[in-house]
This record gives C-alpha cells, structure tokens and sequence, in this order.
C-alpha cells in the first residue's frame, strides 16, 4: 500500500470517527436535557410545589420526550398522561393569533400595517391614535392595562369577544409604536379584526386553519374546552383545589392543549410550514418588529427574543390563574422545550428550571466587560410598569401590584442600584442586574427603563408604592387610634346619663369610627380583588370612598369643634393629626381614581 493511499486512509477514518463522535455528542446532549428536565420536574412534583405538569421536548422531527406527572385531579386520582391530559396554556394562545393574522397577510386579506378601523363596523368606537396589526400583535398599540370586562368566574357572564372588545376599550396612554406595553385587550382586539374578515367566530377559524392540519385533535380555544377532555384542575399554592376564571377575551388567553400537541406545534415552529405559512411569512413569526432600544433583542410578532452566547433563542410564557406554561426554541440547537404545571408556583423555581435548560443547551451566561465610559445618565428615580393602569380607577389595583412600581438609587459616576442590587454598567445608560439586562432611553422627552420582555417608564415619587404604603400606614394607625377613642368616648356620652355638652361630643365622634370602618370593608373587599368581577368591585369602592370623603370632612370640622369647646389637649392633638391622615388619604383616593 503506497504511502499516499495510507495517509488518505487514516483521513478518512478520522472523519468516521468525528462523525461518530458528533452523532454521539448529539445524542448525548439529547439524552442530557430529556434527563434533567425529567428529573426536575419529578422534584417539583415529589416535593409537592406542584400537584401536576406534562412536558414535551422535540429535536429534529423527533419527539425526545412527552409525559405527565402528578395528578390532574389528585381527589379522584387522576393522573396526567402527555398524550392525553389537556392543560391550560394562557398566554402561549396568542402565538396562534399572530399565525392567524400572518396566514390572512399571506392571503391578501390583511394589511399588517393598515389601521384596524378599516376592518371593524362603522359604528366601532375609534381609537384616539390609529392601531395597525403590526402595533397588537407588537404589544406597542399604547393602551394601558384594565382588566374590567375581561374575564369572568360565573360562565353565564362570558360575553361574545365583539361585545368585550367594544364596550372594554382602554385608553391610549403612549403612541403607538413607540412603547412596548403588553396588552391582552390587543390580542382580543387582533382575534376580533380576524373573526371581521373570516367572518366566522376566531376559535373556528383557528381549528380550521392550524390545529386540524398540525394534527392538534385535543387543543381548542373555546372557553367550554368541549372538544377536549379532560382538562386538568388548578391548584393554588396551598395545594387546595381552586376555580380558574374564563376569559371573554378568549384569543389572549384560552387554549387548552396537552403535550403532545404542543410537541406537534414546536415541530412546525422549527420545521416545515405544512401549508401553514409559506416560509417568508413564518420566518415574520420570529423577526425582530420592535424593540425598545436597539441594544435589546426585541419582540417578534408575540414571541419574545433572546440572546445567549451568539446564540438567539424565542420564548413564550403563559400563565391563568392557576397555571403556568412556556415554550423555548432554540433555533440553531432545532430543539423546543414545553411545559405546563396546573399549580400557582413561585418564579424563582419557575425561571431557574428554565434557565438551567437554557445553560445546558447555549452555555451558561458570561459576565460582559465593565463600561469604561463616563456618559451614563443620571436614571435614579421611580420608575412605574408600563403594564398598569393610568387613567382609569384600576389605577388603584397597581398598589396591590408589588411588581409595578421600581426603584433606582443612587448617582452616575457612583453607581445605581435596584432593591439594594448594584447595577453593573456594560454600555451607554445600559445595565446587568440580578433581574437581567436593562437599558434607559427617552422617546418625547419621557424616560423608560427596558429589559427584554418588560418597560418601566419614569414617574414622580409619589407614583411608588412605598410612599402610598407609608401614608395608608399612617392613615390606618391614626384611623384605629382614632376609633377606639371615639368608641368609648360615644358609649359614655350616650349611653350614660350625662349632661347635653358631653352628648353632642360624643355625636362628633361618629365620624371617627365611620372612616375606620368603611376602610377596613375597603382592605377587605380588596384582598379579594383577584376573584371578583373588577368592574363591580370598582364601582363599590368609588361609593364607599365617597363616604370616607364625607365623613373625613366631618372629621375635620370634629377637630375644630373639639379645639373650639377647649377639649381635653390629648383628644384635640389626636384629632388634629388624624385629620391630617384623613386628607392625606383622601389625596391619596384622588390620585388613584377612586375619587374624582
């Protein structure tokens, strides 16, 4: 064997065994991630964080894992099967919108830019500023955040999705285009633009057009679920059985689907279009149509992008009142990551999951070098969730958000700091922090701090929830203080025989005790906000905040009067300060449109 043909020989046995060793680092890594995800979730179920999930993972037309685990209803020991089990998936239902509106663009039917006016009734309540496709499907339409009308506990309350989108319209509180502020209301109002031009309800159009030719037989959007069976329970935190609400804006939020359809929707999300979307209009699923700096990776058309190590990567999270659900692609892996847990479970468990995945496939994150420039500005300040309510009395539900106000401490050339974290500079008014990256910018002379999926825009001090506690706090205190004293001075001057004087200031006490009760009727009614029709709750909190009005003005004048019959200094001081609490309080309702 001459020398020439040796050396071509081991070439090519070197190149088998390469190929060997990539197909078995492929199966390796397949074998790794079907692995750790298994095990984990088998520990969240063991451990009782969660009654129930089913996951599905796909790689290359394969299906590497579909599977249940728990129970689905625990009291009669049903189990969660992946082929089977149906599971709420919320928020992951608009990614079908959005092939809807691409499929409708496909066929001519549909101007992604083109105002939505043009395909609504003549007589549709229009907009302040004009709203595209593109702007919904974006979340960047500028409407602000309202839940009235929006979902409902009792199914004899759900709506047809034209009434609720008609009669629940948000206001527009930013341009469109030019802020990212997600928007159930817009993906309601896209199904509803569609149900237009199909003229047919959304929830027939989808299972005509995607789910019956990705072979989706146990996935639908109607809020009954009843071409799907069964559906799992939702648990809460304390494991106890609990009621999910129905949603009248079923395209944002109403899909139930089990895993193994959802392993059949990753492989066309990866793959082939099926027929679907021809592959330009697909490829518009994923490509970047805002974003709000460019730094940032951005939003597709719902999907949101991220980058890990060169790598881009799209997500979706849902989540109801009781479930969770996500899907992960990773386009240059060709792998997509499923699953859905049916119980209220902390974030921390949720994301570390997530991201350990994400770690495994793409690398875990590196530190990026410190920004060695000067030109930072100063962004100290409160900062309020664009996801909130502005001009409407829902407004008052941001205070019971905790995460829809922030902080930042601190001063440029110093350093900034959020909930005591320092914030580590990588570039122009750009930050790593312990909750991911932020960037600040401006647009109109306005200031937004922005991560990948979220944006905070800039307000006054008193926006924060820390000061609101403090004065309610304040309020509350000098409200029970207030109270008690009122009470016993009452059933003395009343109850006893006591001369006409000592009456008429036990009568002034009343107003007192009648702030401090109707506050605690309106601290109680709002511990349950969450599981009452928002519209109703609202409009009893704005009568009973006219009460407070009332009464606290009589406490005013309570105060005078005291002052004025020369009463004992402790009760006149406490009075005095509790009137002080009073129209604090009442500053307080103004700002938040319970009065006004």
């Amino acid at each position: 064997m001459s020398k020439a043909i040796r050396i071509m020989a081991v070439i090519m046995g070197l190149c088998v065994l390469c190929g060997f060793s990539i197909i078995d680092n492929k199966r390796y890594k397949e074998n790794d991630i079907v692995k750790y995800i298994d095990t984990e979730v088998v520990r969240l179920v063991q451990d009782k964080t969660v009654k129930g999930a089913v996951v599905s993972v796909v790689r290359d037309n394969k299906v590497l894992l579909c599977k249940g685990y728990g129970y689905t209803d625990e009291e009669a020991g049903t189990k969660a099967d992946g082929e089977k089990t149906a599971f709420r998936i919320g928020s992951l239902t608009k990614t079908f919108v959005a092939i809807s509106a691409l499929q409708l663009a496909q066929q001519g039917k549909l101007d992604m830019a083109a105002p939505v006016d043009r395909y609504l009734e003549p007589d549709f309540p229009r907009f302040r500023y004009p709203v595209t496709m593109k702007d919904l499907l974006t979340h960047t339409a500028g409407f602000e955040n309202t839940a009235s009308g929006m979902v409902a506990y009792d199914r004899s309350k759900v709506k047809p999705l034209g009434e609720t989108v008609r009669y629940n319209r948000p206001n527009q509180v930013f341009m469109p285009g030019e802020v990212q502020a997600y928007s159930n209301y817009g993906i309601a109002l896209a199904g509803y633009v569609m149900e237009r031009i199909t003229q047919k309800p959304y929830f027939a159009y989808a299972e005509e057009a995607i789910f019956k030719p990705l072979g989706m037989s146990r996935t639908t959007f109607r809020p009954d679920f009843s071409p799907v069976a069964p559906v799992s329970k939702g648990y809460g935190t304390d494991g106890a059985e609990r009621a999910d609400y129905i949603t009248n804006i079923y395209p944002s939020g109403s899909v139930a689907s089990t895993a193994s359809d959802m392993a059949k929707y990753m492989d066309f999300l990866l793959g082939e279009g099926y027929g679907i979307l021809d592959s330009e209009a697909k490829s518009q699923l994923f490509r970047r149509h805002f974003a709000m700096d460019e730094v940032l990776p951005g939003i597709g058309y719902v999907w949101n992008r991220h980058t890990r190590n060169g790598s881009l990567f799209f997500e979706k999270k849902g989540e109801t009142r009781n479930f969770f659900s996500r899907i992960i692609l990773y386009p240059d892996k060709n792998i997509g990551v499923f699953l859905s847990f049916n119980t209220v479970t902390p974030e921390k468990i949720k994301a570390d999951l997530m991201n350990g995945i994400t770690d495994m496939l793409l690398g875990s994150e590196g530190n990026p070098p410190a920004y060695e420039g000067k030109d930072n500005r100063d962004i100290s300040g409160y900062y309020v969730s664009t996801v909130s309510s502005f001009k409407t009395a829902e407004k008052f539900l941001n205070f019971l958000n905790r995460h829809s106000t922030i902080r930042i401490t601190g001063k440029a050339g110093e350093g900034f700091y959020l909930d005591g974290q320092k914030l580590t500079a990588v570039g122009k008014d750009h930050y790593k922090s312990a909750f991911g990256y932020l960037k600040y910018s401006e647009k109109n002379g306005q200031g937004y701090l922005s991560g990948d999926t979220f944006s905070y825009v800039r307000a006054s001090w008193h926006d924060h929830r820390s000061w609101q506690g403090l004065a309610l706090l304040f309020f509350s205190s000098m409200s029970a203080t207030v109270f008690a004293m009122s009470a016993r001075i009452f059933i003395k001057g009343i109850m006893r025989k006591t001369k006409s004087g000592r009456r008429l200031i036990a009568w002034n006490t009343i107003p007192g005790m009648a702030v401090f009760l109707v506050f605690v009727v309106i601290c109680i009614q709002s511990l349950f906000w969450a599981e009452t029709d928002i519209k109703g709750l609202i409009a009893i909190l704005k009568f009973e905040a006219l009460f407070v009005l009332i009464f606290a003005f009589l406490g005013v004048l309570s105060s005078l009067y005291f002052w004025y019959k020369k009463q004992r200094l402790h009760l006149c001081l406490l009075y005095s300060v509790w009137s002080s609490a009073c129209i604090i309080f009442v500053v307080w309702l103004v700002k938040v449109r319970l009065l006004l």
